[in-house]
């Protein structure tokens, strides 16, 4: 199934798993879509996320947040299709993962012959919380024009040592600095959401409010 947004309409679409989730978003001609995936909770199947830009400048954002504890195991496929000229597509997944959890991303980005002057990034950062906690990220490019510009990255990291130090000689409990070094690292994420009220809905869900 797939879900259309038409010429020139902007819109926000706020995704959380365990409800409905088409299998294709498809952007029309000079259309903006924001595309906000929360992942939390008790989930196992992969999740696949495909946005195509099938109108000449054609935008879109997308941002995935995932959050894992326990033993739960995460795995989310997204693919960005390229099909028109001077389209511009945004990702950026950001997982948060304690304890025994594990999370695999595989990124696609996929420009067609005819989507010239295509601009598009992808993005995938990690914050490992736990000595038991994994991540394996495979990005991909998949390109058939000769004028664009796409890149992909991946980073995961922990929480510094050095960070908790200084905060505990501010009267910051650890527990409570991995807490706030966790806030800010997905705040980058929602802060790019610029629909306030999904905004709103992101951080109450994962109490950051």
């Amino acid at each position: 199934m797939s879900f259309h947004i038409g010429k020139s309409e902007k819109k926000t679409i706020f995704l959380e798993v365990g409800r409905h989730i088409a299998d294709e978003y498809v952007v029309g001609r000079g259309a903006d879509l924001t595309l906000v995936l929360l992942v939390e909770g008790d989930w196992s199947d992969t999740i696949r996320l495909n946005v195509r830009l099938a109108g000449e400048r054609a935008k879109a954002d997308i941002i995935a947040i995932v959050v894992g504890r326990g033993e739960q195991r995460f795995a989310l496929e997204t693919v960005q299709l390229h099909e028109a000229p001077r389209a511009t597509s945004r990702l950026l997944v950001k997982s948060v993962l304690w304890e025994g959890a594990s999370f695999q991303y595989h990124g696609m980005i996929r420009v067609a012959k005819s989507a010239q002057q295509t601009d598009a990034c992808q993005r995938n950062e990690n914050l490992l919380l736990s000595d038991g906690s994994r991540v394996q990220t495979r990005p991909e490019l998949e390109i058939l024009a000769n004028d664009v510009r796409c890149t992909h990255a991946a980073a995961t990291s922990t929480v510094d040592p050095q960070t908790l130090w200084y905060l505990k000689t501010r009267g910051i409990r650890e527990e409570q600095g991995r807490r706030l070094v966790t806030q800010g690292f997905l705040e980058d994420a929602i802060g790019r959401i610029s629909d306030t009220i999904v905004q709103s809905k992101v951080r109450n869900v994962l109490h950051l409010d």
